[in-house]
C-alpha cells in the first residue's frame, strides 16, 4: 500500500509512468477477463451451433464482446490520445543527411 501512495504523490498528471503503471494493471486485468469470459463462451457456442440464424447471431455478439476490449483500446489509444498519429507537440523531423565519412567514389570513364 505505501508504494501506492509514494506513486500517487510522485505524479503530477495522470500519464506519468507511476500512475499509468497503478491504472494500466486493473485494466489489463479487466480486459483479460472480459475477453477470456467472452472467448469461453464463443468455444462452448462453437461446440453447439448447429447452423441456424439463432445460434449464428449468437456467436456474433460473443465474437463481437470478446473483441471488443481491444478495440476500445486501440481506438482511444490511436484516435483520442494520439489523433490518429498526429502529434501536435512533436516538431517535424529534419529530413535525414548522409553522415558517411567514406568519399563516394569517383565515376568510371568511359
Amino acid at each position: 500500500m505505501e508504494k501506492l501512495s509514494v506513486g500517487w504523490s510522485m505524479s503530477t498528471r495522470w500519464t506519468d509512468p507511476p500512475m499509468l503503471l497503478i491504472g494500466i494493471i486493473p485494466y489489463a486485468a479487466a480486459a483479460g477477463a472480459v475477453t477470456g469470459g467472452f472467448g469461453f463462451r464463443l468455444f462452448q457456442a462453437f461446440k453447439s451451433a448447429g447452423g441456424d440464424a439463432p445460434s449464428l447471431e449468437r456467436i456474433g455478439w460473443l465474437l463481437a464482446g470478446a473483441a471488443a476490449p481491444t478495440i476500445l483500446t486501440w481506438t482511444w489509444w490511436n484516435v483520442l490520445y494520439h489523433g490518429l498519429g498526429v502529434e501536435p507537440k512533436c516538431p517535424p523531423r529534419p529530413p535525414e543527411t548522409n553522415h558517411s565519412t567514406i568519399p563516394p567514389l569517383p565515376s568510371p570513364s568511359t
